[in-house]
């Protein structure tokens, strides 16, 4: 559950509430990013900062300038992440929006992302030589808030309402739909440690999703249920920003897939970015890498090349005019992760920002 592993099951007993069982196919290699300033940093949860922290650690919403708005694009090149499972390439126009609003010591957010949209192909549950097709998609609704009342320490928080849609269709026509809603939150902190040093840790909560629908598989219609789930992450990392025209970031993250499945294991990746001021304040060069391992257990995935570990490069540049920011990033597994293991993503954001 998780990662797009598709399994069938008969009810076990006459008081069993369906008769199918489909596990939703969140691939792990395919949320979008949650911005251009993001990826083009390293792609870490941590390194997003102002409204767009919302979805990641809402600690780091608080920003200078009195409001914001955010408007993000990205795209994801197609490929496998599972053993049965491709995808296409995962275009989301728009990705993400949201605004932030300062009130003394406090910063509100409030926005929308789609964090997934999936066209996947795979084999038919009753017939393997059968491929079928369906559309996956993930939006996510948060408001957040953030404190700053505490010199040099910041704490922040947001809930989140998660909804799927999923469409699923064999050669034949459609076979099942539905929809789904689910909470969850997520909390962060940061903290200024001196001598040019920002730490900041947090995590995110484990989102289970499941609908109930009609299967039109067979020649009767039976009850199917649909469910999956958004692993828990928890992140910490640490800033050097010696001058305001350079930052570093390093950070690791721990996703529990462990918790969705006994078939995949606890991951821990590494994001790392930096910014570098050019031009008069008016150009910033973004560069990263980061890390994205399979959840997936290593004994089942042994002989599949296109099943392994990824390692990312990414890249970018951020244009400033006025309280205006344009960004333009992207990354790729190839230089570091071999041919058969070729992922790129692409990204822009718009940005407004008033002025402190």
């Amino acid at each position: 559950m998780g990662t797009g592993i598709f399994y069938q099951a008969r009810a076990a007993n006459s008081g069993a509430s369906y008769d199918y069982l489909l596990v939703l196919p969140f691939q792990h290699n395919y949320y979008q990013p949650i911005g251009a300033l993001t990826l083009g940093r390293g792609n870490g949860l941590d390194i997003a900062r102002g409204a767009a922290a919302l979805f990641g650690n809402p600690a780091r919403i608080t920003e200078p300038g009195r409001y914001q708005l955010i408007l993000s694009a990205s795209d994801l090149s197609g490929g496998r992440s599972s053993l049965s499972v491709s995808t296409d390439g995962s275009p989301a126009l728009p990705s993400a929006a949201a605004a932030r609003l300062k009130w003394r010591a406090n910063d509100l957010a409030l926005g929308w992302r789609r964090a997934m949209d999936a066209d996947l192909c795979f084999p038919d549950m009753l017939d393997p030589e059968i491929i079928d097709r369906a559309g996956l998609s993930l939006d996510q609704y948060a408001a957040g808030w953030s404190l700053s009342a505490i010199k040099h320490f910041t704490l922040g928080i947001s809930v989140s309402l998660t909804s799927f849609d999923f469409k699923w269709a064999g050669p034949a026509g459609p076979l099942a739909e539905g929809r789904g809603t689910a909470p969850g939150f997520s909390a962060g902190m940061s903290a200024d440690l001196g001598q040019d040093l920002c730490f900041s840790a947090g995590f995110r909560s484990k989102t289970e999703v499941s609908c109930y629908t009609t299967f039109h598989g067979d020649s009767t219609e039976d009850r199917l249920k649909l469910a999956g789930a958004i692993p828990p992450v928890g992140w910490l990392s640490i800033a050097y920003a010696p001058e305001p025209g350079f930052e570093a970031q390093a950070g690791m993250e721990l996703t529990g897939w462990h918790l969705v499945s006994s078939r995949y294991l606890e991951q821990a990746d590494y994001h790392l970015g930096c910014r570098i001021e050019l031009i008069g304040g008016r150009l910033d060069v973004l560069a990263g890498s980061y890390s994205l391992r399979h959840p997936l257990d290593p004994f089942l995935r042994r002989y599949d090349p296109h099943l392994q570990d990824m390692y990312f490069l990414s890249g970018g540049l951020a244009f400033r005019l006025g309280p205006l920011r344009l960004a333009c990033s992207g990354a790729s597994s190839r230089p570091l992760s071999g041919q058969g293991l070729n992922q790129n993503i692409i990204s822009a954001g718009l940005e407004y920002q008033a002025q402190p």
